[in-house]
């Protein structure tokens, strides 16, 4: 409960979101853990900076899993609830080992520009995954510009779903410019994000460009990318 903050010796807001996140991800809060809490307390730690430790290892997350290339259902990983940016962090090193997941579905799942910064980092590093759901999330520009840093690397994505995001037109520009060299992906869902008609219509000739390999765009004769 919120007017419980000062009991559990949560220092502000920023405290209870992050215990509240690694409630939604399935980690038991007891009473006897509770306790453990205070002991730290007296230590000079606080309950924040345990549950931020907590997140830092990727807290509800089957991390373990990742990187021992356990069989996933579907060969798809999926998480369906809220993280914070450690924990998107956290998915970087188990990706750059795993081998066994080729679809990965993060939509509503509240990530960042930050969380995007590390999603490219995941897409420089992974040489596996070929579908990526991001849908519903709140990467703006910044984040964008990551992900398609990654995917000038990348050369194994082939869908690339970013629906109901905050992008704009400085992102649009990036996602030109890396699609210029990415020879994989072939199916890009940009709609209900923050794009100009100028940046849409620059976006559809992008995708002609694609289809045909022309004006130094390297050929994928299905692309298909939309806007609206």
């Amino acid at each position: 409960k919120m007017n419980d903050i000062g009991l559990l010796g949560f220092e502000n807001e920023t405290s209870y979101a992050l215990l509240r996140s690694v409630i939604l991800s399935g980690v038991s809060i007891t009473y006897h853990l509770i306790n453990a809490f205070y002991e730290m307390k007296k230590e000079g730690l606080t309950f924040c900076n345990y549950v931020q430790s907590l997140v830092e290892m990727g807290a509800g997350i089957p991390l373990r899993a990742l990187h021992n290339n356990e069989k996933f259902e579907n060969d798809t990983f999926k998480l369906s609830f809220p993280l914070l940016d450690l924990q998107v962090k956290s998915l970087v090193k188990a990706f750059e080992v795993n081998t066994s997941v080729n679809k990965l579905d993060l939509r509503n799942t509240s990530i960042t520009d930050r969380g995007g910064v590390y999603i490219g980092e995941i897409l420089k590093k992974n040489s596996k995954l070929t579908i990526l759901h991001l849908k519903n999330n709140n990467i703006g520009d910044e984040g964008c510009k990551s992900i398609f840093e990654g995917l000038r690397i990348n050369r194994t994505l082939t869908r690339l779903k970013l629906r109901k995001n905050n992008i704009g037109d400085d992102g649009g520009k990036s996602i030109g410019e890396a699609l210029k060299v990415n020879p994989t992906l072939a199916e890009l869902n940009l709609q209900e994000n923050n794009f100009s008609d100028d940046m849409k219509s620059h976006l559809q000739w992008v995708q002609k460009c694609k289809q045909e390999g022309s004006n130094g765009y390297s050929q994928v004769t299905g692309m298909r990318i939309r806007t609206s």
